[in-house]
């Protein structure tokens, strides 16, 4: 390799990794106190939109066009978690330069799907529901714009991701398809969600943050580390037990304790599919219990005791081990569940 190709090779490398840090940053900030600033500085924060090649998109006709030359008529939306950007999708582990990047689902299944990617960017320090209801509106706006007519639509979440789906899809009237309101007919071209790695159940690491600040706030001296933990986003508050609709938390102290969900919605015409991570294959009693090292298996399949209760019937989750939860956003096996799921069957 020549200096000059070495050196652009290098330079290359920098400016991804300086690119994915400043990404990491600005997701870890709208995880952290997104909703504060919201408040206080709404023209700084990120609103629910599309991202393409590191910039937004706008959701225009024009726009639309311009950033998707090659539009299909299927879209494949992906959905990023908590303290991520849409950058993450092309997250594929840490190398000896740092974070490596790979293709990612949408790129991987774009032919054989013919679908074309959106990748959405939102404030995941607002409540779920909020960012659940924005989803509704821009992906409205998107399918009445697109270059060409959409005859199918599949999202997917990844941990918070998978809740904001859900939660959308939960806020559009359980009515006839014929009879949905013009700004929410688009919601009858949804065939598939898929969850992966989702907290439908809520996160312990969550709930363990909430019983410290509570712990914290009895002692006269601690009561300022108690304020610290508690400044944390309505955003994080909601994954303590999976919130997704306004009625879950309105009404109620954010940092109280108790499951105040309401009742699940059955499941509907669309098909609702879980990819489950776990550190440890079969069903040993460790990787139940501490699933992919963020959400537990239990969790992540929104197990109920009455199977019609979950989001999700038993042949529609796919058990991936051994894998922690940040591998689920680009990983060899997770794609070949998607192309299982999401292709037509072969002869």
């Amino acid at each position: 390799m020549s200096e000059d190709a070495s050196a652009s090779e290098v330079a290359r490398l920098a400016a991804g990794a300086i690119r994915a840090a400043a990404l990491t940053g600005v997701g870890a900030v709208h995880g952290l106190v997104g909703d504060s600033l919201h408040r206080a500085a709404p023209i700084v924060t990120t609103r629910m939109e599309l991202r393409a090649a590191g910039r937004r998109v706008r959701a225009t006709r024009s726009g639309l066009a311009r950033a998707f030359p090659s539009a299909r008529p299927t879209l494949l939306v992906l959905v990023h978690g908590l303290f991520e950007t849409e950058a993450v999708w092309s997250f594929a582990g840490i190398g000896r330069h740092g974070v490596r990047t790979a293709p990612t689902y949408g790129d991987a299944l774009a032919d054989e799907l013919g679908s074309t990617a959106l990748m959405v960017r939102y404030d995941t320090g607002l409540r779920v529901s909020d960012n659940g209801a924005a989803l509704l509106e821009l992906l409205g706006t998107v399918v009445r714009r697109w270059p060409v007519e959409v005859g199918r639509i599949v999202l997917v979440g990844h941990s918070m991701g998978g809740l904001v789906i859900h939660s959308a899809l939960a806020q559009v009237p359980d009515v006839p398809v014929d009879e949905l309101p013009d700004e929410l007919a688009w919601t009858r071209l949804v065939t598939d969600t898929v969850s992966l790695g989702a907290p439908h159940h809520g996160a312990p690491l969550e709930r363990a943050v909430a019983s410290a600040a509570a712990a914290l706030d009895r002692g006269r001296r601690t009561r300022w580390a108690a304020a610290v933990l508690r400044a944390r986003s309505v955003g994080i508050k909601d994954m303590r037990h999976g919130n997704l609709l306004e009625a879950d938390w309105s009404g109620h102290d954010p940092d109280h304790p108790a499951d105040t969900r309401s009742p699940g919605r059955p499941r509907g015409r669309v098909r609702h599919r879980a990819v489950v991570g776990s550190l440890t294959r079969g069903d040993h009693p460790v990787g139940r219990t501490i699933g992919d090292l963020v959400v537990p298996v239990a969790s992540a399949r929104h197990e109920s005791p009455e199977e019609s209760l979950s989001r999700f019937a038993a042949e529609d989750v796919a058990v991936v081990a051994p894998l922690h939860h940040l591998t689920l956003v680009n990983d060899d096996r997770v794609l070949e569940v998607l192309r299982s799921w999401l292709l037509p069957p072969t002869d």
